[in-house]
């Protein structure tokens, strides 16, 4: 649209379409940090790499936030905002500290009354750790650069009011200033003020600005570039001109999956086809329509930019003319009643509904004209739907009298249940049907380490698959529909994960009980796996095969398969056998002369021949995975190497690929390593518009705290604004339990 219209647009004619700018945006990353950190006193240096390492690690960090930029607030430069950071922070030690030099005196005056008179359990409050943590609070108290004083936990726990009751015999204990305050300074101490937020949002804001210069002056463009500069001419004197243009070229628009959309692309959108005043017809002269397909609970792509909000908002503008799909023409009847079930319970018993968008209605009259609209807006859209027959959804819709929220409230995403026309067969064992939807629920009295969890969670959902399949093998269990029958074979069964972790604990426990598997990702690429760093040994004694460092440690990789014998035979002392080294020797530098010659995917063919390497990873576990992985790795090399001159470029490039997998193409993805007839582990991402016969998920009740690296958090006001918190919360996964046509079982552990 920008070179086709680029008088109205106020776009080159020349721009040039760039995939991969992560060169740029290195330079870039670098050029910001010459600028505002080279000039920084040690201190302040060290403040700054406590959070970004190297502007590799900057670049990382302003990559993620890049496409939010708009909602972070302008800051100073670095020095500017590390000395206020200071401070603030001094001032506000320096106020928590005042009082404690005096605190300190009469808390120590008070506990050894007390112990004279034996007021408390004096092996709990002994003297000599009364002496030392009284004394580490006067050190902290008097040291100015001191933050936190260096107290034991036990110290933190008895120093309160809770801890002196646990341990007074005598009347009540005692109470102090002091006591209440050290229960409170954890948490005054980790609300310090810290730079931070301010940092990385003017390492945002400049390097935007720095980026559009560069590809300004380049005539370059990237992907995310060509929705902002469409925008920006949008937004332009010749703004309308143009959305006129492109409406008379593409009248008639479809949007599919609508619910992935972010506010830039609405925003093109509305600006074509006005989409709260579109009625399939502009004026006598203009005939348009958009079409927009999308499904709210399946939003998972904020962090691509993609924005439910942004659905909202269009669910607003075009009220009155919506269409739903109120039939699933792919699963189960028992698995949809399952999953209408669990949805209309929270629906029916959470002030929030089922998706938490469901809030109280204003009582004010503006809200009443609004409401009145919407029930207008309803009216029309139920007549819409009947006209539609199978796709309407308004005769599956709840008795409003059976929900205590329905009235005097609002909810943009209400759930709807929907009736059933999929796949026939069912679940059965023994001739007898199964529930469609199952919990497992895990007794704990204490909270499971993150270990323990995925160890005891895979052994258990391991263990019942493992049974399913052996019933399946006996003819036992099956898909039954009518008088036919079919066994429960591997290829039926699916685990959803979250990540590579808890697919490596799934996996590892079903290879125990003799189940195979493959995992399905798109996240994880294969310059992350262990197959690229044995890869990196071979090719550097493959393009060095007289460097005796690199030759030892590429034949000592597992894969190779080399005994230790014949290691030791050739480590390098005094009983090294000569002419195995030098057979060796020999061996690699044929490899490093068919490398030239023929290029590196040919000689790591002969390679994996020579030591017999496919033969062997298909005898051990994971080691179809790895083998795919090698081959893989080949062919993205081969492919490279059209664009490099020499091994040692190849070599290094490979080294680069696998210090930053995150900028590599989507060709680095991991591939499947077979077709056969195996249990499949997917991601939860990946999953989504897949179904399968039986599902599992027994992690989904995973949770952990807020990293740094996750913030800031993104939320919306009520008016669906996006604002960005520097606060930690918990993330928490959310059951994709519709992925499972016949039968879905999760899992869940004690609070």
């Amino acid at each position: 649209m920008l070179r086709e219209h680029a008088f109205d647009s106020g776009s080159l004619f020349a721009l040039t379409m760039e995939l991969d700018q992560s060169a740029m945006d290195q330079e870039i990353a670098r050029d910001y940090w010459r600028t505002f950190y080279y000039a920084l006193d040690p201190e302040a240096l060290g403040v700054i790499t406590k959070h970004w390492a190297s502007p590799d690690a900057l670049n990382e960090a302003v990559g993620r936030l890049r496409v939010h930029a708009a909602a972070l607030p302008e800051a100073p430069p670095p020095a500017e905002t590390l000395a206020n950071a200071r401070a603030e922070r001094e001032r506000i030690l320096g106020e928590l500290k005042a009082p404690w030099p005096t605190w300190v005196d009469e808390l120590e005056a008070l506990l050894e009354d007390a112990a004279d008179r034996k007021a408390f359990h004096g092996q709990k409050l002994n003297a000599k750790n009364r002496a030392n943590w009284l004394n580490k609070l006067r050190d902290w108290a008097n040291d100015p650069e001191a933050v936190t004083p260096d107290l034991t936990d036990a110290a933190w726990k008895r120093l309160t009011p809770e801890g002196l009751a646990e341990i007074w015999k005598e009347g009540p204990p005692p109470t102090h200033p002091a006591l209440d305050a050290l229960a409170e300074l954890r948490d005054r101490l980790a609300e310090l003020p810290e730079p931070f937020a301010d940092l990385l949002s003017h390492a945002v804001h400049w390097m935007a600005r720095r980026r559009e210069t560069v590809q300004r002056r380049r005539a370059e463009l990237g992907p995310d570039d060509l929705l902002h500069r469409l925008d920006a001419a949008f937004q332009g004197e010749a703004g309308d001109t143009l959305a006129s243009r492109i409406r008379a070229q593409f009248p008639v628009a479809l949007v599919d999956e609508f619910q992935d959309t972010d506010p830039v692309q609405y925003r093109l959108f509305d600006h074509v086809y006005r989409l709260a005043e579109n009625r399939g017809v502009v004026d006598d002269s203009e005939k348009s329509a958009v079409l927009l397909i999308g499904d709210p609970k399946q939003a998972i792509y904020a962090f691509r930019g993609a924005d439910i909000h942004t659905y909202l908002q269009a669910r607003r503008d075009t009220a009155g003319r919506h269409v739903t799909l109120g039939t699933n023409f792919r699963s189960a009847a028992n698995m949809v009643a399952a999953v209408n079930r669990v949805f209309e319970h929270a629906e029916a018993n959470n002030e929030a509904g089922a998706f938490l968008f469901r809030k109280k209605q204003s009582e004010s009259l503006d809200q009443s004209a609004s409401g009145m609209e919407h029930e207008a807006h309803g009216a029309q859209e139920a007549r819409h739907n009947e006209r539609l027959g199978e796709l309407s959804s308004t005769t599956q819709r709840s008795d409003p009298s059976a929900q205590p929220f329905s009235q005097g409230f609002s909810n943009p995403v209400p759930f709807q249940p929907v009736a059933a026309k999929g796949r026939k067969d069912s679940l059965t064992r023994d001739g007898a049907p199964q529930a469609a939807l199952t919990l497992w629920h895990l007794d704990s009295e204490t909270p499971l380490s993150k270990s323990a969890y995925l160890r005891e969670l895979a052994a258990r959902c391991a263990s019942q698959m493992a049974a399913l399949l052996r019933e399946g093998q006996a003819g036992r269990t099956g898909f039954t529909e009518g008088e036919d029958f079919r066994p429960l074979a591997p290829s039926d069964l699916a685990v959803l994960v979250n990540n590579a972790g808890e697919a490596r604990a799934i996996r590892r426990a079903l290879l125990e009980r003799g189940v195979r598997s493959v995992y399905l990702s798109d996240k994880e690429g294969v310059y992350e796996t262990e197959a690229a760093a044995e890869l990196e040994l071979w090719l550097a004694a493959c393009a060095a095969p007289d460097d005796d460092r690199a030759l030892r440690a590429a034949l000592a990789s597992p894969s190779l398969g080399l005994t230790l014998a014949e290691l030791d035979a050739m480590s390098g002392g005094n009983q090294q056998d000569e002419l195995a080294w030098e057979a060796r020797v020999m061996q690699f530098r044929d490899y490093h002369r068919q490398w030239r010659q023929r290029g590196v995917l040919p000689m790591l063919h002969r390679l994996l021949a020579d030591f017999s390497v496919p033969g062997r990873l298909l005898t051990v576990p994971e080691g179809e995975r790895r083998l795919t992985d090698l081959l893989h790795l080949g062919e993205l090399l081969q492919q490279a190497s059209s664009e490099l001159d020499g091994e040692h470029a190849l070599l290094r490039h490979l080294r680069e690929a696998i210090a930053r997998p995150q900028e590599q193409g989507e060709a680095h993805r991991l591939r499947l390593e077979s077709d056969a007839d195996l249990v499949q582990v997917v991601t939860i991402h990946k999953s989504k518009g897949l179904e399968y016969p039986l599902v599992f998920l027994p992690f989904i009740a995973a949770a952990r705290p807020t990293k740094k690296t996750d913030l800031p958090l993104r939320w919306h006001d009520d008016e669906g604004r996006l604002h960005l918190s520097w606060k930690p919360t918990r993330r928490y996964a959310s059951a994709p339990i519709t992925n499972g046509s016949a039968k879905t079982c999760a899992s869940s552990t004690s609070p």
